[in-house]
């Protein structure tokens, strides 16, 4: 038999956070069939992941350090990957891109093109813009993931934006027939090959509510990262507008994130502080255990290629509140 492992460089815009279960779940799934996954993506390197993780180089706002990388880094590159740069320079040409732009793209996809993978996989369909042409170079395939917001929401605003990523792509996911028939209206050639997958968790690790009597006071419960994406500003003050109607609630937040002190400052504002309780971030196994106790599951989100979250408090029998967003 042999001994040759597939390799899968996956290419997303920062390494996942604790609470982007699907890239966990892909990254060490793979690495536990030996397939051997390099992840390429800003961020602290995230131990509970089962890869090699390649960050890009920086990027300075200053146009001087900007030349100066630029100058150091990439006869290090062409020196590591001469071939890879080649290939790159002469697809971004027939293109039409101009000198200025192919030196911009060759620094910043540099970390890419130095490593060798037999599919180079962006995460999200926008990810892949400005890199179109680096699977070819390197001598790889290309796959491409897409959600609600690539299909939904940035082609609004960026009309044509995939037209060269749809000539490059030799595979599609998606996580619903709706996004893929939406893709083919944007220009994706229904010749090209596809995959659908679903959203789904493991119901083995969830513990069902087996009491479906309320609290009181009600328990509402989200599990979220604290983005502005959300909407938890939204349910907070939907809870302020319930608690001052008499309804005895108190509303529990599990995650972490850069809006925690906006959230609690918006909380006090309304005189709920003591109605809603920030948990912080759990494992997955102690958020698992969070959801049968709650009445209400809320997701607020603005917007939401799916929710992991959401579908764990389904299967735990927790009636479920969500936003219309994706």
């Amino acid at each position: 038999m042999s001994n040759i492992k597939l390799r899968i460089g996956l290419v997303l815009s920062s390494v996942p956070g604790y609470s982007e279960t699907f890239f966990y779940t892909k990254i060490n799934g793979l690495a536990k069939t030996g397939t051997e996954v390099i992840l390429f993506a800003r961020g602290e390197t995230n131990p509970e992941l089962n890869c090699k993780q390649v960050r890009p180089y920086p990027v300075f706002q200053h146009p001087v350090w900007r030349a100066l990388c630029v100058v150091l880094i990439l006869p290090v590159v062409f020196l590591r990957a001469p071939r890879a740069v080649v290939r790159f320079w002469k697809f971004e040409k027939e293109d039409g891109e101009i000198t200025k732009d192919i030196f911009r793209s060759l620094y910043l996809n540099a970390h890419i093109l130095t490593e060798r993978v037999d599919w180079l996989h962006f995460g999200f369909a926008t990810t892949a813009l400005g890199r179109e042409n680096v699977a070819r170079a390197i001598g790889a395939k290309m796959a491409v993931s897409f959600r609600g917001y690539d299909i939904n929401v940035y082609p609004l605003k960026n009309p044509g934006c995939y037209n060269q990523l749809w000539k490059r792509v030799d595979q599609v996911h998606s996580i619903s027939t709706y996004l893929l028939e939406a893709s083919y209206k944007l220009g994706l050639s229904r010749q090209t090959k596809y995959k659908i997958i679903y959203p789904a968790v493991n119901t083995i690790d969830l513990k069902q509510r087996k009491n479906f009597e309320f609290h009181t006071p009600i328990e509402l419960l989200t599990v979220s990262r604290l983005h502005k994406i959300k909407g938890l500003d939204y349910a907070i003050k939907a809870v302020s507008l319930a608690y001052n109607k008499g309804i005895e609630l108190q509303y529990s937040i599990v995650g972490d994130g850069e809006e925690l002190n906006s959230l609690k400052n918006l909380c006090a504002s309304l005189g709920i502080q003591n109605r809603v309780k920030f948990l912080g971030r759990k494992t997955h196994l102690d958020t698992l255990d969070l959801l049968p106790q709650a009445d209400l599951y809320i997701q607020p989100s603005i917007n939401e290629g799916f929710c992991n979250a959401l579908l764990e408090a389904q299967g735990s029998g927790c009636l479920c509140i969500a936003s219309r967003a994706g």
